[in-house]
C-alpha cells in the first residue's frame, strides 16, 4: 500500500511535517526554533527542545547539538556563556564635550560630541560601539574659528593677543603721533566669526604749536589717556597757562 505524500506547513520559524503512517495514524514532526536544540533522534514535539546556555545565544531552526549555540552580533564567547564587546574607551575632543556628559563603551551604545561656543566640530558628531569592537565614523575634534585679518591701519600700529584672529583673539588699535584713531581702539573677535567693531583706520589730527614742545610719555593709568605731557616752548617764548597736559587717545591736548 502506498503511503500519502508528505504535506508541510510553515509558521514563522516553525516548519512542521505531516506524516502518514501506516500504524501510527497522523503524526506532526517539528524542528526546534532559534536558540534551542534537540538531540537528533530524541523522540518528542517542541517541549523536549532544549534552551541553549546563554540568553544572548542563537541557533538556527532543528539544530541538534549545543555546539550549534553561537553568541549573537555584539556578544563574545566565554567557555558556555556570552559577554557583551566593548570599543576604546572615547574621549571628548578638547574644547568639546560628550551630550549628556555621558559616553558608554558596550555594544551597540551611541555618543554624541559637540564643540563649544566659538569652535566648529570636524569629524563624526554621532558614533556607534559596533559588534566588531570598533567604533563608528571618525573621531571629532573642535576647530577654533577666526575672524577677518585686519590691517594696520594708515599712519597706525595694530597688536593682536595671540598674534592671529582666532575666536578671543583682542586686537588693540593706535595711531602715530599727530594722528586720531576713527573707530574702536580694541576689537575682540566674536563667537560668530565676526570683530566687536568695523576696521578703524587713522586721520590727521590737530598738532600742537610750533613754538610748544610736547614730551610724551606713557601713562597707564586708564584706558583712554595713555600719554601724559609736559611742555616747554623754544627758545625766545615764554611759557603761558598749564606746563601738564594729557594727550587723550585721539591724540589731542587737554590741557
Amino acid at each position: 500500500m502506498l503511503s500519502a505524500p508528505e504535506q508541510s506547513v510553515n509558521i514563522s520559524w516553525l516548519t512542521c511535517r505531516w506524516v502518514s503512517a501506516e500504524r501510527e495514524g497522523r503524526e506532526r514532526e517539528c524542528v526546534c526554533p532559534p536558540g534551542t536544540y534537540k538531540p537528533e533522534g530524541t523522540p518528542g514535539g517542541l517541549s523536549t527542545c532544549l534552551p541553549c546556555p546563554d540568553l544572548q545565544h542563537t541557533s538556527q531552526p532543528g539544530s541538534t547539538s549545543v555546539s550549534d549555540c553561537v553568541c549573537k552580533p555584539g556578544y563574545q564567547p566565554v567557555g558556555m556563556t556570552c559577554q557583551v564587546v566593548y570599543c576604546p574607551a572615547l574621549f571628548p575632543p578638547e574644547n568639546g564635550f560628550f551630550i549628556q556628559n555621558v559616553c558608554n563603551n558596550n555594544f551597540d551604545a551611541a555618543c554624541g560630541v559637540r564643540c563649544q561656543t566659538g569652535f566648529d566640530l570636524q569629524g563624526t558628531s554621532i558614533r556607534l560601539c559596533q559588534a566588531d569592537g570598533t567604533w563608528s565614523g571618525t573621531p571629532a575634534s573642535c576647530r577654533v574659528r577666526s575672524c577677518p585679518p585686519l590691517t594696520r591701519p594708515q599712519h597706525g600700529f595694530l597688536r593682536c593677543s595671540d598674534g592671529g584672529a582666532s575666536y578671543r583673539a583682542e586686537c588693540q588699535v593706535g595711531c602715530e603721533r599727530g594722528y586720531r584713531l576713527e573707530g574702536d581702539f580694541r576689537l575682540t573677535c566674536q563667537a560668530n566669526s565676526q570683530w566687536s567693531g568695523p576696521q578703524p583706520r587713522g586721520a590727521l589730527s590737530h598738532r600742537p604749536q610750533k613754538n610748544i614742545l610736547v614730551s610724551p610719555r606713557l601713562h597707564v593709568g586708564g584706558q583712554c589717556r595713555w600719554f601724559a605731557c609736559s611742555l616747554t616752548c623754544r627758545q625766545g617764548y615764554n611759557f603761558q597757562g598749564n606746563r601738564k597736559a594729557a594727550c587723550t587717545f585721539p591724540q589731542e591736548l587737554d590741557s
